[in-house]
């Protein structure tokens, strides 16, 4: 055993001890601060609606954005918390490899084929096999790919030089390795997922291709908002009279407009669950590949293959790493529809769903 190795490891686990405790205190810190909020809140809307009730419909307004606040800040802590657990969790199971203990690590016995030329009898799978001895894989396509160069090893001499250029290099960037691999298994996936992704692209979506759609998207939630703008001015005293005299500007042009839009949702729910079905709650994996992909693109290789790879990243300016954070961001808006309550305000005020899948 490297005993400096083994100390290299030993400390980054202690390091990352020490951060996860200072993280699980802001955690708990918002946690109690996202229950005042609502609490205080919820008081404070109602106290003010019994003043008057444009001020109430104000004060919950800045609560409810102040409580969404912390839920974003919540959801960011939670997943710099897990992070972190991910990290202490390989480098106490390579000080346990170090050691000699592999029982962490995937055997890949799944992987054993008895009819392949050589990899059932040079234990390439299974316990302590090679596929063992190497695998720090954290995505279903990165297991997938270590198992088809152990079958099918590279033959040709000068893309085995390449690649061992390239794996000298990574060699010493343990610290990026290391992120690497936590980035990686921050998120479990399925290949189900990865399938499920590769379908909305081979799938021309039905409201991408009608205009129609993408003018009502605004105009609907515009005019929604400029007839509720006006019904307020019913409450609202301008010199002592309200905006339209003795006229009440009816409740019922805004309610009647949130109508339509539900019933556009409703008459193409069949498209959009279908569309759920295959991008919905899969924003963190989508995050995870994004975040990996950015790690890639910020890191400055010297390898001539490892800058060849790097360069499959973008295109027209664009980065892929961008690029699938914007589907995560797209696939957990879309998210919010699976909860009734959110789903009818969202789909009544703003066409959330045509939005969505006009989106993607």
């Amino acid at each position: 055993m490297d005993s400096e190795i083994f100390q290299a490891y030993q400390n980054r686990s202690q390091t990352h001890h020490q951060a996860l405790s200072q993280t699980q205190g802001r955690f708990l810190f918002i946690s109690y601060a996202r229950l005042g909020v609502f609490l205080i809140g919820g008081v404070l809307a109602y106290y003010l609606f019994g003043i008057d009730p444009v001020f109430g419909i104000l004060g919950g307004a800045v609560a409810f954005v102040a409580f969404l606040y912390l839920i974003k800040i919540h959801s960011d802590i939670v997943h710099k918390r897990e992070h972190l657990k991910q990290l202490i969790l390989i480098n106490e199971k390579e000080m346990k490899g170090l050691q000699g203990d592999r029982e962490g690590f995937i055997e890949g016995e799944e992987f054993v084929n008895p009819q392949h030329d050589f990899s059932f009898d040079l234990d390439i799978f299974g316990k302590n096999s090679i596929f063992q001895l190497l695998n720090r894989t954290g995505t279903i396509l990165g297991q997938k790919e270590l198992v088809h160069q152990l079958e099918f090893p590279q033959q040709d001499q000068e893309e085995i030089l390449l690649r061992q250029k390239a794996i000298a290099e990574l060699g010493k960037e343990i610290e990026w390795n290391l992120e690497f691999e936590a980035t990686a298994k921050d998120n479990d996936e399925s290949f189900d997922d990865t399938k499920a992704i590769r379908w909305c692209v081979d799938h021309p979506l039905y409201f991408s291709t009608h205009s129609l759609f993408k003018v009502l998207i605004w105009l609907l939630p515009a005019l929604m908002a400029i007839t509720l703008g006006l019904w307020l001015t019913n409450y609202i005293p301008i010199n002592g009279q309200t905006l339209f005299g003795d006229f009440r500007f009816p409740l019922l042009i805004p309610l009647g407009i949130g109508v339509i839009q539900l019933s556009i949702a409703g008459f193409n729910l069949s498209r959009t669950n279908e569309q759920q079905a295959q991008v919905g709650q899969k924003s963190r994996m989508l995050r995870k590949y994004g975040d990996l992909l950015r790690l890639i693109e910020e890191k400055d290789f010297q390898a001539e293959l490892l800058k060849e790879y790097k360069g499959y990243l973008s295109a027209e300016g664009k980065q892929a790493s961008e690029a699938f954070n914007e589907l995560a961001e797209i696939a957990y808006s879309l998210d919010q529809r699976l909860n009734i309550v959110m789903g009818l305000v969202l789909n009544a005020t703003a066409m959330w769903d045509v939005r969505q899948m006009i989106r993607l």
